[in-house]
């Protein structure tokens, strides 16, 4: 009993010191794998829906914690053929989040790791996936809602192909989303 009263104590001292926010995002990008050596690929469009918990202290600087699945892949093209490839990843992005302003015009910023599971065609075993992602946009916050343009740029850091195969063969992706919050 004395450590359910002493989390729900936590709780509400955070809650009155700080802002809580629930919400989620849709967004929509390109996506494509870094090879070395370089191999001809256009970028293959991909959705992605996060949910999220913010939390933000009274100097503008907190966490965000996100739960995403998202559809990863990669086109090669060459003269005579092309080849596509796309699976579906859900990650769990933990980022720093900092926002500049403090009115109701904010501009948000991201920084963190994520790591994911990828299924579906996935091309190799090694499914589990580790990597960093950078974010930033705007953010109009009216009363309890926020609502949310974000650009995130994120770079897988575990290669897809073995070393003997490919130097380098890590995944990026540029996503363009929307997003509304909601203060607790």
């Amino acid at each position: 009993m004395k450590a359910i009263s002493t989390w729900i104590f936590l709780i509400l001292v955070i809650s009155v010191k700080a802002q809580i926010a629930i919400g989620g995002s849709v967004g929509y990008g390109g996506h494509q794998v870094f090879f070395d050596p370089s191999v001809k690929q256009t970028a293959t469009a991909h959705t992605e829906f996060r949910v999220g918990l913010q939390y933000l202290n009274k100097k503008n600087s907190g966490v965000s914690l996100e739960l995403a699945q998202t559809s990863l892949g990669w086109t090669l093209d060459s003269e005579d053929s092309t080849f596509s490839i796309s699976w579906p990843q859900t990650e769990l992005r933990f980022f720093s989040h900092f926002n500049i302003g403090k009115g109701v015009h904010r501009m948000p910023i991201q920084l963190g790791p994520f790591v994911g599971y990828a299924s579906g065609d996935y091309p190799t075993n090694d499914k589990l996936r580790f990597g960093l992602s950078l974010g930033t946009g705007y953010a109009l916050q009216t009363g309890k809602n926020i609502f949310q343009v974000m650009a995130h740029f994120r770079q897988e850091l575990i290669p897809i192909y073995p070393v003997d195969v490919y130097l380098y063969s890590l995944p990026q992706s540029m996503t363009l989303s929307v997003g509304y919050y909601r203060l607790l």
